[in-house]
């Protein structure tokens, strides 16, 4: 694997995550006028993010055998991270924080979160998916 094949990778993830924290800032701005907090926005947006930052780290290029079987090992592992870290965040926030069980802050919450996770549906489905992992529009033969 090439050095450009890896940094146009790592440019991709960045450029997800950079439009997910956008999407999440736009989802908190709209809500400062209706009666959903717009900080929970931004947790549940931060809750994505993090969970996409995970399989991103998990999916990132590396040294070594790269043939099918090892590769989908990685992709569903990161998944299955991801999941579980927004889950478990999730869980935390229900737990520890007293306000997240007001219908508001929990709407703000959801709100940021499926903010975030459309906008990165639509930044990978534009992008034709991400630059370097073999995924996407790039990568499709041309009659």
């Amino acid at each position: 694997m090439n050095r450009e094949t890896r940094r146009g990778s790592g440019s991709g993830f960045r450029g997800l995550l950079f439009a997910q924290a956008l999407g999440t800032l736009a989802v908190a701005f709209g809500l400062i006028w209706l009666p959903m907090p717009a900080p929970a926005a931004l947790k549940g947006g931060g809750i994505c993010l993090l969970g996409y930052a995970w399989a991103g780290w998990q999916l990132r290029p590396r040294p070594g055998p790269t043939d099918a079987q090892r590769v989908l090992a990685r992709v569903v592992w990161a998944q299955v991270g991801k999941v579980a870290i927004v889950l478990m965040l999730f869980a935390l926030s229900f737990r520890f924080a007293p306000s997240t069980h007001q219908p508001q802050t929990l709407g703000g919450m959801l709100a940021g979160f499926i903010g975030a996770q459309v906008v990165g549906w639509l930044y990978l489905a534009r992008c034709g998916g991400i630059e370097g992992t073999g995924e996407g529009a790039g990568n499709q033969d041309r009659d």
